[in-house]
């Protein structure tokens, strides 16, 4: 039996997968970085996630059957892989990416398995998506391992605690190690509006509309994409942001 596991954040990787890379895929499905993440145990987590995607996102994103019938299983069997597997977790350094990271690793926090971090050579817009078959396996050849799993377990308690200052301390301690991530984390701090201000992500939103003079959403969402690529988001997470921008400007005017 071959216990090569490979964790995939969302199924477009999975289409250009390099076949000479063996092992297992699973795939997260969710976008932990929007909503909800507190609750007392799996199921109650699962049902708050569920509920906050469909009534948000408009089933855009979910549907309750959907959400307990391709998101839910896939975390179900990352839990029940067996000891002593290799899961290599193939995850980008944005935001978006990191918090699903967060959530994997204190997932299998319990299990007695290795764990490895696949990550691309460079950040960029594109990640995974902008390299080729050659380039993706040339990343798994320099994949890292993860010898201390509490540092992203205890980030991922922090994230739900809403505990910045932790999550910034341990980002600074681990910063040699892990450049990655006192980068994301600040991304996430400067998400929270301070002294009446917009929040980093709505001020890009609004200061690209007034530099490109127009409320063309693909404009926008290329522009935002590309200038604050830490955040990661995709489509419907930047149309929120676009939307409560735009909703604030009419209330102004």
């Amino acid at each position: 039996m071959d216990n090569t596991f490979h964790i995939l954040n969302g199924d477009a990787l999975s289409e250009f997968f390099p076949n000479n890379i063996k092992g297992q895929k699973l795939i997260v499905r969710e976008c932990l970085v929007d909503g909800p993440v507190t609750a007392d145990n799996l199921e109650a987590f699962f049902k708050i996630r569920s509920e906050y995607l469909e009534s948000n996102y408009n089933s855009e994103i979910d549907s309750k059957g959907k959400y307990f019938n391709e998101v839910v299983p896939q975390f179900q069997a990352m839990l029940n892989i067996p000891e002593a597997s290799n899961v290599f977790l193939w995850f980008e350094d944005d935001l978006f990416c990191q918090v699903n990271l967060w959530f994997v690793i204190y997932l299998l926090s319990k299990s007695k398995v290795n764990l490895f971090l696949v990550r691309p050579a460079k950040h960029s817009p594109y990640g995974f998506g902008g390299l080729s078959e050659s380039e993706l396996e040339s990343c798994f050849q320099n994949k890292t391992y993860l010898n201390d799993h509490t540092i992203f377990t205890q980030i991922w308690q922090n994230y739900q605690d809403h505990d910045l200052d932790k999550m910034k301390e341990i980002g600074l301690k681990y910063q040699d190690e892990f450049t990655f991530l006192p980068p994301a984390i600040q991304a996430h701090a400067d998400r929270a509006p301070k002294d009446g201000e917009l929040s980093r992500p709505h001020q890009a939103i609004k200061e690209i509309i007034e530099e490109l003079g127009s409320i063309d959403f693909g404009k926008v969402f290329k522009e935002f994409s590309s200038r604050e690529a830490i955040y990661g988001f995709g489509d419907l997470q930047v149309k929120k942001l676009f939307d409560e921008v735009h909703k604030l400007g009419k209330e102004k005017n």
